[in-house]
Protein backbone atom coordinates (compact mmCIF):
# COMPACT_ATOMS: atom_id res chain seq x y z
CA UNK A 1 0.00 0.00 0.00
CA UNK A 2 1.50 3.25 -1.15
CA UNK A 3 1.67 6.53 0.60
CA UNK A 4 -2.42 8.56 0.99
CA UNK A 5 -3.32 10.93 -1.93
CA UNK A 6 -3.50 14.63 -1.54
CA UNK A 7 -7.20 14.18 -1.35
CA UNK A 8 -7.69 11.98 1.52
CA UNK A 9 -4.53 13.91 3.15
CA UNK A 10 -6.66 17.32 2.16
CA UNK A 11 -10.06 15.39 3.61
CA UNK A 12 -8.47 14.26 7.01
CA UNK A 13 -6.87 17.63 7.34
CA UNK A 14 -9.99 19.82 6.73
CA UNK A 15 -12.20 17.22 8.85
CA UNK A 16 -9.45 17.97 11.81
CA UNK A 17 -9.57 21.93 11.22
CA UNK A 18 -13.42 21.68 11.39
CA UNK A 19 -13.62 19.73 14.41
CA UNK A 20 -10.55 22.32 16.27
CA UNK A 21 -13.59 25.33 14.99
CA UNK A 22 -16.34 23.46 15.81
CA UNK A 23 -14.58 22.67 19.96
CA UNK A 24 -13.43 26.41 20.01
CA UNK A 25 -16.96 27.33 18.95
CA UNK A 26 -18.39 25.45 21.44
CA UNK A 27 -16.05 26.42 24.32
CA UNK A 28 -16.37 30.41 23.63
CA UNK A 29 -20.20 29.97 23.07
CA UNK A 30 -20.23 28.68 27.17
CA UNK A 31 -18.17 31.25 27.71
CA UNK A 32 -20.48 34.32 26.25
CA UNK A 33 -23.33 32.11 27.60
CA UNK A 34 -21.61 32.45 31.53
CA UNK A 35 -20.63 35.89 30.89
CA UNK A 36 -24.58 36.55 29.93
CA UNK A 37 -25.11 39.00 32.62
CA UNK A 38 -21.97 40.91 32.91
CA UNK A 39 -22.60 41.43 28.91
CA UNK A 40 -26.43 42.49 29.56
CA UNK A 41 -24.89 45.23 32.00
CA UNK A 42 -22.27 46.38 29.51
CA UNK A 43 -25.04 46.65 26.66
CA UNK A 44 -27.06 48.79 29.09
CA UNK A 45 -24.23 51.17 29.63
CA UNK A 46 -23.96 51.52 25.95
CA UNK A 47 -20.37 49.48 25.43
CA UNK A 48 -19.82 49.66 21.92
CA UNK A 49 -19.30 46.25 20.31
CA UNK A 50 -15.66 46.46 20.06
CA UNK A 51 -15.76 46.41 23.99
CA UNK A 52 -18.17 43.24 23.95
CA UNK A 53 -15.80 41.25 21.15
CA UNK A 54 -12.43 41.83 22.29
CA UNK A 55 -12.34 40.30 25.42
CA UNK A 56 -13.73 37.14 24.16
CA UNK A 57 -11.65 36.61 21.20
CA UNK A 58 -8.48 37.87 22.35
CA UNK A 59 -8.65 35.06 25.22
CA UNK A 60 -9.67 32.70 22.81
CA UNK A 61 -6.58 33.41 20.53
CA UNK A 62 -4.13 33.85 23.67
CA UNK A 63 -5.32 30.21 24.25
CA UNK A 64 -5.01 29.40 21.13
CA UNK A 65 -1.38 30.57 20.72
CA UNK A 66 -0.20 28.80 24.02
CA UNK A 67 -1.20 25.58 21.87
CA UNK A 68 0.30 26.69 18.87
CA UNK A 69 3.32 27.72 20.52
CA UNK A 70 3.42 24.51 22.48
CA UNK A 71 2.68 22.71 19.36
CA UNK A 72 5.39 23.91 17.56
CA UNK A 73 7.83 23.32 20.10
CA UNK A 74 7.35 19.86 20.61
CA UNK A 75 7.12 19.13 16.64
CA UNK A 76 10.61 20.35 16.68
CA UNK A 77 12.01 18.25 19.66
CA UNK A 78 10.27 15.06 18.02
CA UNK A 79 11.19 15.77 14.86
CA UNK A 80 12.33 12.58 14.32
CA UNK A 81 9.56 10.37 14.81
CA UNK A 82 7.03 12.10 11.94
CA UNK A 83 9.67 11.43 9.53
CA UNK A 84 9.93 7.81 10.21
CA UNK A 85 6.53 7.18 10.43
CA UNK A 86 4.62 9.47 7.59
CA UNK A 87 6.29 9.39 4.29
CA UNK A 88 6.98 12.30 3.39
CA UNK A 89 6.85 13.90 6.61
CA UNK A 90 9.32 16.43 8.60
CA UNK A 91 8.97 17.79 11.63
CA UNK A 92 11.80 20.49 10.70
CA UNK A 93 9.17 22.36 7.83
CA UNK A 94 9.40 25.64 9.22
CA UNK A 95 7.15 26.88 6.53
CA UNK A 96 4.54 24.29 7.24
CA UNK A 97 4.17 24.61 10.85
CA UNK A 98 4.29 28.53 10.22
CA UNK A 99 1.15 27.63 8.28
CA UNK A 100 -0.66 25.72 10.30
CA UNK A 101 0.08 27.51 13.17
CA UNK A 102 -1.52 30.54 11.43
CA UNK A 103 -4.60 28.83 10.20
CA UNK A 104 -5.47 27.45 13.40
CA UNK A 105 -5.41 31.05 14.80
CA UNK A 106 -7.37 32.40 11.99
CA UNK A 107 -9.94 29.20 12.67
CA UNK A 108 -9.82 30.28 16.59
CA UNK A 109 -10.25 33.87 16.06
CA UNK A 110 -13.54 33.10 13.62
CA UNK A 111 -14.91 30.40 15.90
CA UNK A 112 -14.67 32.47 18.90
CA UNK A 113 -16.24 35.57 16.90
CA UNK A 114 -19.46 34.43 16.24
CA UNK A 115 -20.41 33.69 19.92
CA UNK A 116 -19.53 37.40 20.81
CA UNK A 117 -20.66 38.83 18.15
CA UNK A 118 -23.88 37.37 18.66
CA UNK A 119 -24.11 38.35 22.01
CA UNK A 120 -24.10 42.48 21.09
CA UNK A 121 -27.28 41.78 19.35
CA UNK A 122 -29.03 40.86 22.56
CA UNK A 123 -31.44 42.70 24.17
CA UNK A 124 -29.93 44.07 26.98
CA UNK A 125 -33.43 44.54 29.17
CA UNK A 126 -34.28 41.28 28.20
CA UNK A 127 -31.34 39.66 28.95
CA UNK A 128 -31.35 41.11 32.37
CA UNK A 129 -34.49 40.17 33.11
CA UNK A 130 -33.94 36.71 32.52
CA UNK A 131 -31.07 36.48 35.04
CA UNK A 132 -31.19 34.19 37.82
CA UNK A 133 -29.52 36.50 40.08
Amino acid sequence: MGPPTKPVRFTFGLAALLLSGLGVYAVANRVVVGRSYEIAVRLAVAASTNQLVRPVVGRTLAAAMSGVTLGCIVAAASSSVPASMLYGASGRDVGGLVRVGVTALLVAALSASVPAWRATKTNAATALRDIDR
